[in-house]
């Protein structure tokens, strides 16, 4: 499997990624050129270091359309004990100084903080700050005085 995750995303494996990473990232091959897929994931991969592959591949595989996060105080699923991203993308090379949508809390039709993401800014980022989690309040996460909702 590590082999055919490099092959198809050009990226090393991360050993201790969770399954839903190498899935999504193999799943890459099965889509068509310009094809839309959304995905519902653990948030892990935008705190995580293991994260990393995930993030350059939205960064630079494909055109990122839309990042939503759900509140972290309020879980979308009654047993887990995991907040949920909601992540849009077009299997296609994202132009440069592409921005994609990221929105936060409350649903997707309704959220309740949005930014534009500079979609660069997910790719290189190996620990300590992480600029994309900047650009939008994080309810349930953010202290206060933090960012503003937009």
């Amino acid at each position: 499997m590590a082999e055919r995750i490099e092959r198809v995303t050009k990226f090393a494996r991360e050993r201790r990624a969770d399954l839903y990473v190498y899935f999504v990232l193999i799943a890459h091959e099965w889509l068509a050129e310009d094809g839309i897929a959304a995905w519902l994931l653990p948030t892990e991969f935008l705190h995580a270091n293991y994260g990393q592959v995930f993030r350059n591949y939205l960064a630079t595989q494909v055109e990122l359309i839309r990042l939503h996060t759900y509140d972290l105080t309020a879980p979308r699923f009654e047993n887990a004990r995991v907040s949920s991203a909601f992540v849009l993308f077009r299997k296609r090379s994202p132009r440069v100084g592409h921005r994609a949508l990221m929105t936060t809390g409350g649903s997707l039709a309704n959220p309740v903080g949005s930014a534009l993401l500079d979609v660069e800014s997910l790719g290189g980022v190996t620990s300590g700050t992480r600029p994309y989690l900047d650009s939008v309040r994080w309810p349930g996460l953010n202290s206060p005085g933090g960012p503003s909702y937009r």
